[in-house]
């Protein structure tokens, strides 16, 4: 099957189960390794220190940072990358807990990975379920050599997950200091 952006491929297999179970526990490790880093010990020292907004934006330009040396980097990931550590700096924030976004950020990797067989981040491909290559002309729709992350329809997606997340918890501290929302 060919797309605007990708030429993809169905290519599961039964025998290749153990790898598919052995590549989730591995993502939720990496990925959970990164949340403990950037938004458990960074932003938990700066949150400490009473300084919220600094550990919003140190921990997402750190996150960001941390994705630099990867193939395919440039200002496209970026922006995405921050749009998204922000997202889950904010959720972090709000919610006191990394398990949520230490999750959400293993099944993103996960599917990109391992289910939809892209570039994860401008690692090489661990395709399972399907192989996604991406078509070397379009890399604003399919992100290149950086993965679908790098993609234009990807940062707009982040950033969309960046207003909704905030639209949404102004909105909860707004009703709640009101005296409208009582188990928030």
């Amino acid at each position: 099957m060919q797309n605007k952006g990708f030429i993809v491929k169905y290519i599961f297999n039964w025998n290749n189960s153990g790898w598919f179970c052995l590549f989730l526990m591995g993502f939720m490790v990496q990925s959970m390794f990164d949340e403990l880093l950037c938004r458990g010990y960074v932003m938990g020292r700066l949150l400490e220190a009473n300084l919220p907004k600094t550990a919003i934006w140190v921990n997402s330009l750190l996150f960001m940072m941390l994705h630099m040396a990867n193939a395919g980097f440039n200002w496209l990931p970026a922006c995405g990358l921050l749009f998204f550590a922000l997202a889950m700096s904010i959720i972090r924030l709000k919610t006191q807990s990394l398990w949520f976004v230490g999750a959400f950020h293993a099944a993103w990797n996960f599917a990109e990975g391992v289910i939809f067989g892209s570039s994860v981040s401008g690692e090489d491909t661990v395709a399972i379920i399907f192989n996604s290559v991406p078509l070397p002309a379009k890399p604003l729709i399919n992100g290149g050599e950086f993965g679908i992350e790098g993609s234009l329809i990807s940062v707009l997606l982040d950033g969309l997950l960046l207003l909704l997340v905030s639209l949404y918890f102004l909105y909860k501290t707004k009703y709640k200091s009101k005296g409208h929302l009582t188990d928030i």
